[in-house]
């Protein structure tokens, strides 16, 4: 049977899976490692198994996906510590420095966790379902629930 090739050879971002499995929260955390450490190997399978083997009931305000990235993460990769954060300047600065998790609220019930990876005076870029997009601070603003700087 031959090996299934990583999600990211190509150095970017992967969505694992995250278009038919609710796995968001984990595909935050595998993103921010491919922020951070674009060398790391993750497959859509270690995502998968990471959001079944530790599944997140309450979506926006858990520290499950955190405390996975913390101890066990990908590939070998973990962060040292998570922080919560409340300004917009606090987000740049964490982007810029090694990523930020973030769940935004795109009309209750509807949660989606993402890893803010840079921002600029527009606003932040997110990864989005695999693609890192631009988001304007406004709507950043109006539609963010939590976030939390790491650190590597």
């Amino acid at each position: 049977m031959a090996e299934t090739p990583p999600d990211n050879t190509m150095g970017g971002y992967s969505a694992f899976g995250n278009t038919t499995v609710p796995d968001c929260q984990y595909v935050a955390d595998a993103n921010l490692i491919q922020y951070a450490h674009p060398s790391a190997i993750i497959t859509t399978a270690e995502v998968e198994v990471a959001w079944q083997s530790h599944p997140v009931y309450v979506y926006w305000d858990n520290f499950i996906p955190l405390n996975f990235l913390e101890s066990t993460g990908f590939d070998g990769v973990t962060i040292s510590s998570y922080q919560r954060i409340y300004t917009d300047a606090q987000v740049a600065l964490g982007a810029n420095a090694g990523g930020v998790y973030a769940f935004l609220n795109l009309n209750q019930p509807l949660y989606h966790a993402v890893a803010v990876v840079g921002s600029n005076s527009v606003g932040p870029v997110v990864v989005w379902v695999g693609t890192p997009i631009q988001l304007t601070w406004a709507w950043y603003d109006a539609k963010m629930v939590v976030e939390y700087a790491v650190t590597w």
